[in-house]
């Protein structure tokens, strides 16, 4: 018989996927009953099931910049800080403007590099 680990010891993640792996294993196992066992939230495994991307994961559709631009800037930021150079809010701020002025899109809000820097 195989041993049962200790599901208090597990972190929520872990939970997580014991529980989807769970529902696979066994039909007759509900969504519901599977997030009572594991002691994981009910909307997370039907979110995971059905492969919904968590929020956190998602790109916010009314950035203006793209994901990848976004990350040219950041590797930007550390080339120049390697070499010894910090990089002030503005002159990140300055970066995003130009990329944006090269599409004709506009610019970026006043708080953009700072909110950016907390992402």
């Amino acid at each position: 018989m195989s041993q049962q680990p200790n599901l208090e010891l597990l972190s929520r993640e872990d939970r997580i996927v014991l529980a989807i792996q769970a529902i696979r294993l066994d039909a007759s196992l509900s969504q519901r009953r599977a997030a009572a066992i594991y002691n994981v939230p009910q909307s997370t495994i039907s979110d995971r099931r059905a492969r919904t991307a968590a929020r956190r994961d998602c790109h916010a559709n009314s950035s203006r910049l793209q994901r990848h631009e976004e990350e040219v800037i950041i590797q930007h930021i550390r080339k120049l800080d390697a070499q010894g150079f910090a990089s002030t809010l503005s002159y990140v701020r300055e970066m995003a403007n130009q990329l944006l002025a090269a599409r004709g899109s506009g610019q970026v809000g006043e708080n953009w590099a700072y909110r950016l820097t907390c992402r």
